[in-house]
């Protein structure tokens, strides 16, 4: 999970580890690409919008190193950033596209976006 928001990111976190999964939380988007682990991820959660590198940046680049990889991200401006989010992934769906809040029900249960992954 990528969140540079320090309050989202504890929350998200808290969250999900609290209903048992495993989960590598990064602030600095930055970090993630010499981290990160080809085939290692069930579903990678990222805010779009950060600072030193925005979500869309970040995803690209993942799916260099490993093509099978599975998003879902989270942004607050979802009706903003769902134009340039079709042209760049018109593979995805537009719910790998989902708006924060979220719940904390939905976020563990997956509700969220399950046209393009299923966390079990």
């Amino acid at each position: 999970m990528v969140d540079d928001d320090l309050k989202s990111f504890y929350i998200l976190t808290m969250i999900l580890k609290l209903r048992n999964y495993d989960v590598i939380p990064y602030l600095d988007p930055v970090g993630v690409l010499p981290d990160f682990e080809n085939g290692a991820y069930d579903l990678l959660l990222i805010l779009v919008e950060m600072v030193r590198m925005n979500g869309f940046e970040l995803y690209k680049n993942v799916k260099n190193a490993d093509r099978h990889a599975k998003v879902c991200f989270m942004t607050n401006y979802r009706q903003r950033y769902l134009p340039e989010f079709s042209r760049l992934f018109p593979e995805l769906t537009s719910d790998s596209l989902v708006d924060k809040p979220i719940s904390a029900n939905d976020l563990s249960r997956g509700n969220f976006a399950t046209a393009s992954w299923q966390m079990s």
